[in-house]
């Protein structure tokens, strides 16, 4: 077979109906659309230059805006620590109490509500002694605010080193030592501090520092952000960010660090400087902004694009599906095939090479399906046989023993205990040689079981004792036959034989969520945990009690019913058979 071009096959590569669709554009939408993308780039630049004239000029007047408001804040601040109440704090703060603070605070408050009703954006006022001695002489909201104590005495002494000189800084909700129960703890508040002089002597006596919410700051953003839904990030000389509008950009951060883990290559960057307080406002604007007044051209060119494409795909479909519909159900049938689920019949209608595909596809499941069938049958009959083989597997020294047993007594002339020995052993044969099932109820199996315990409590000369503990609601439910005895006899054999004190068996049965759950427990000698693997873990030609009955339920049920085993050592062991619970011979 000749090789295809490499191009072909990269074209094949790709689905029918997608090939079709690539088809229709290359042939009637691509010139369209280049002619298209022309005239919107043309459009676009025109636009874009308008709207950096117009952002600029908004982003200048938010600067100035920005000026004024913190020029009177600065303002305020220089007035405020020339006041008699700052001065006489800071002068005499040992002779101050509680009292003597709390009036000068109302004192402060009367102040700044008579002298600054407009244009006040303080919500905070604290003046600190030199030895970092605080207090509160104003404040809007419950909870002051705490800056951390290594940045607070960073500030602080950068406030005396200016020298009376006004000094900013910002701090967010992480930068605080927050009360637990303070709401809000994601504010961002700027710092705005200055060293106090004494009036008469000029010396430095402490320090003032007022909060401004940033909230104060980003309001003034509204006229950027209205006309071009722009990040906003006002920042210091030294790369501090001071308030911003996104939450990506928290006060009291780099601007280094914030601006190098975002992604801007989608946004266009604008910029200016407020000269007196030495800040730089720095505006991100989304490129698609730019583009919002070309958007009428664009969706002229797209309406026109899409009729042209629909009309060429709805050609392209008539063809597209005449192939890839019986495709689908094709692969939809293959699908089905990898699931197991061989029940199909894809239908065969047409003369192409997809109906012929589909005549082999049937073909080929139903033979699948026919050698399922067999292989299940197959392994049922299996099964079966590994379970008829299991059930032959009885221990023969029961018999043996008991024969034993009635001819002891026969010699001491016991006649009564003879005959119920002998009727005992009756039925156990009977119930062994019966093989017209492999189940019987819960009843008829506590009957056999009883039979074999008057055996072993003659054979033993009354060594233990038992009891049952099993619910009547489960009575009529079918388990395996001898599912119970072999369980018991390893109890009896290896448990209390072994053992010098009187035995004692306890065999309980009940209804479980997972089904019946049977126990039996005996006080002898035990086991250890290593002899409980070896136990489990061995055949059941080698042992035939626990290993027998463990495999006869693995091989009926299979998981999650079994067998367990728990012992102390010289103390009692407990067999635990879990087994699902049957309404009727399931044989």
């Amino acid at each position: 077979m000749r090789t295809p071009h490499r191009l072909i096959e990269r074209i094949r590569r790709l689905r029918i109906s997608q090939r079709l669709f690539l088809m229709v554009v290359l042939a009637i939408c691509l010139p369209f659309l280049l002619y298209g993308l022309l005239a919107y780039g043309s459009s676009n630049a025109v636009v874009q230059r308008k709207l950096n004239q117009v952002l600029d000029n908004a982003l200048a007047r938010t600067a100035i805006s920005i000026e004024n408001s913190v020029g009177n804040a600065k303002n305020q601040c220089i007035d405020f620590s020339y006041l008699e109440i700052v001065q006489d704090i800071l002068q005499h703060y040992d002779t101050y109490n509680d009292r003597m603070k709390n009036q000068a605070m109302l004192d402060f408050t009367e102040e700044m509500s008579t002298k600054y009703i407009f244009g006040n954006i303080i919500s905070e006022v604290n003046v600190y002694t030199l030895e970092g001695e605080s207090v509160n002489l104003y404040n809007s909201s419950p909870f002051l605010i705490h800056p951390k104590q290594e940045l607070l005495s960073a500030f602080l002494e950068q406030c005396l080193r200016e020298n009376g000189r006004c000094i900013f800084t910002a701090i967010n909700g992480s930068q605080e030592d927050r009360m637990p129960f303070a709401p809000d703890q994601d504010r961002e508040t700027i710092l705005l501090g200055k060293a106090v002089k004494e009036r008469d002597t000029g010396r430095v006596s402490g320090s003032l520092v007022a909060a401004i919410p940033e909230d104060e700051i980003t309001r003034l953003f509204d006229l950027m952000g209205e006309e071009a839904g722009s990040r906003i990030v006002l920042q210091d000389a030294s790369g501090l960010i001071i308030a911003s509008n996104d939450r990506r950009f928290p006060s009291g951060t780099s601007s280094a660090d914030a601006f190098s883990s975002g992604d801007f290559s989608s946004y266009v960057t604008f910029s200016d400087e407020l000269d007196t307080i030495n800040w730089t406002i720095v505006s991100f604007v989304a490129q698609d902004y730019f583009r919002s007044d070309s958007q009428i051209l664009f969706l002229s060119i797209g309406v026109f694009g899409l009729i042209l494409l629909a009309c060429g795909l709805l050609c392209a479909s008539l063809f597209s599906y005449s192939i890839t519909l019986p495709l689908s159900e094709v692969v939809e049938g293959v699908s089905r095939i990898r699931e197991s689920k061989l029940e199909l019949s894809l239908r065969e209608e047409g003369n192409d090479e997809i109906a012929f595909l589909c005549c082999h596809i049937n073909l080929m499941s139903h033979r699948i399906q026919e050698l399922v069938d067999d292989i299940k049958k197959q392994e049922r009959e299996r099964r079966i046989l590994e379970i008829q083989a299991l059930q032959l597997q009885i221990n023969p020294h029961a018999l043996s023993n008991t024969l034993n047993t009635i001819s002891f007594m026969a010699k001491i002339r016991r006649e009564e205990t003879i005959e119920s020995l002998i009727n005992s052993v009756i039925d156990l044969l009977r119930g062994s040689m019966e093989t017209k099932s492999a189940y019987h109820t819960v009843r008829a199996e506590l009957g056999l079981l009883e039979n074999y315990l008057r055996i072993q409590e003659c054979q033993k000369l009354g060594r233990f004792s038992v009891r049952f503990e099993v619910e009547d609601a489960i009575l009529d439910k079918w388990i395996p036959k001898f599912i119970l005895q072999p369980i018991v006899e390893n109890a009896v054999i290896h448990g209390i034989e072994p053992s010098k004190r009187r035995g004692r068996i306890i065999i309980c049965g009940k209804r479980t969520e997972d089904g019946l759950l049977f126990s039996v427990t005996d006080n002898g000698v035990g086991m250890t945990a290593e002899k409980i693997r070896e136990v489990l873990a061995a055949k059941a030609q080698v042992r035939i009690g626990v290993a027998n009955v463990r495999e006869r339920i693995e091989l009926s049920f299979g998981a999650p019913y079994g067998l367990a085993m728990e012992s102390c050592p010289g103390h009692w062991t407990t067999v635990r058979l879990l087994l699902p619970a049957i309404d009727s011979d399931p044989s």
